[in-house]
């Protein structure tokens, strides 16, 4: 079905309501339009809404409902309903599909081959270095990562498809207006522009505790296939990895060290049956993808700052050991510490034994 405005009108009258009432909504009349059609004519509806028939009446005007579109296209939001023919297939089939969805950027993401790539907000340095390693093995298979925009393993996976030029899809649990956490701002702008990101929720709605766990649903149901690189025993991870259980997605696991606590997840998801996994290949393969590329990626050195440019000439000149850094960049070690940490994650440079460090071939 092409968009059809009317249809988007509909279910944006009913955006103020959790899915499950407008589902019960639609299961009374038959569908959203004869819901809209008879809205005042059918005594089951005002019984079932009660207090709330006269507050959903409010969004009924077609004109509210046009300026809304207006304002959001000026903002470069794309509005579509289940019935559109670029909603997503696999998301149709997960518990209470989003009957809106509201997108910003490429909208023809949501038909390719994706992975979700998920874990703990408070993830070590092995957990990032691994996150980095995995997602740019899916840009390396033109597969698109998905995953929520929450600090720690998530935006360190959309940040390493950016990095290497490839796709991902950050799932919201708040609206445009609100990104939570602050600190993903810019990151999500960025995806807005060279990816794509998506939330059933209307711009002008914050983040409330019940949001992340639905955001989670879309998450595994958008993905092929979930990847949870570390995991606490309480981590939201292991909600989405057993979403996309309930979904029939399988369930890929990245082992960590017995002794860390964001591995404790991870480790109890591999013993109780889920696929240990050490790249993304062996997901693209297990998966199906037919076509796996070889390893041709490079990190994007055009994008580093004054500082790491600095350190990025020194390496080329041949001044690696990392005292001698220090020395030549007139810094404190603690700031060169955490800048090569970065660099490193990011595939730029290599630290080698006896605190050497090399750029990244």
């Amino acid at each position: 079905m092409e968009l059809n405005a009317e249809i988007v009108y509909y279910w944006m009258s009913l955006a103020s309501m959790s899915v499950t009432r407008q589902n019960k909504l639609v299961d009374i009349t038959g569908g959203v339009l004869p819901l809209w059609q008879n809205f005042y004519k059918n005594s089951s509806i005002k019984n079932y809404l009660g207090d709330k028939f006269d507050l959903l009446s409010r969004f009924r005007d077609c004109k509210y409902l046009q300026d809304k579109m207006e304002l959001y296209a000026s903002s470069g939001i794309i509005l579509i309903s289940i019935e559109h023919q670029k909603y997503p297939e696999k998301l149709k089939h997960i518990h209470e599909p989003p009957n809106l969805l509201f997108c910003k950027g490429n909208l023809e993401l949501l038909a390719k081959n994706c992975v979700a790539v998920v874990g703990t907000r408070h993830c070590t340095r092995y957990g990032q270095t691994v996150t980095k390693r995995i997602s740019c093995d899916f840009v390396d298979c033109g597969v698109t990562v998905v995953s929520g925009l929450a600090t720690g393993i998530d935006s360190y996976a959309h940040s390493a498809v950016l990095e290497y030029n490839g796709h991902t899809i950050a799932v919201l649990a708040s609206g445009f207006d609100n990104i939570a956490p602050t600190s993903n701002i810019n990151l999500a702008k960025e995806i807005a522009t060279r990816g794509l990101l998506l939330s059933e929720y209307a711009p002008h709605l914050v983040a409330k505790p019940f949001m992340f766990v639905a955001r989670n649903r879309i998450v595994a149901g958008l993905s092929d296939g979930i990847v949870v690189v570390e995991a606490g025993l309480t981590s939201g991870a292991k909600i989405t990895a057993n979403l996309g259980l309930e979904q029939g997605k399988t369930v890929y696991c990245i082992p960590g060290p017995v002794n860390s606590p964001q591995s404790i997840g991870t480790n109890s998801f591999i013993k109780e049956g889920a696929t240990l996994v050490t790249d993304g290949f062996e997901v693209c393969l297990d998966l199906g993808f037919a076509k796996i590329k070889q390893k041709n990626f490079k990190p994007n050195v055009n994008q580093l700052d004054f500082f790491e440019q600095n350190i990025y000439d020194l390496l080329l000149q041949g001044v690696t050991v990392f005292d001698d850094l220090v020395v030549a960049l007139c810094c404190q070690a603690r700031e060169l510490s955490s800048i090569l940490t970065s660099m490193e994650i990011r595939g730029i440079v290599v630290k080698n034994p006896g605190n050497v460090y090399s750029i990244a071939n």
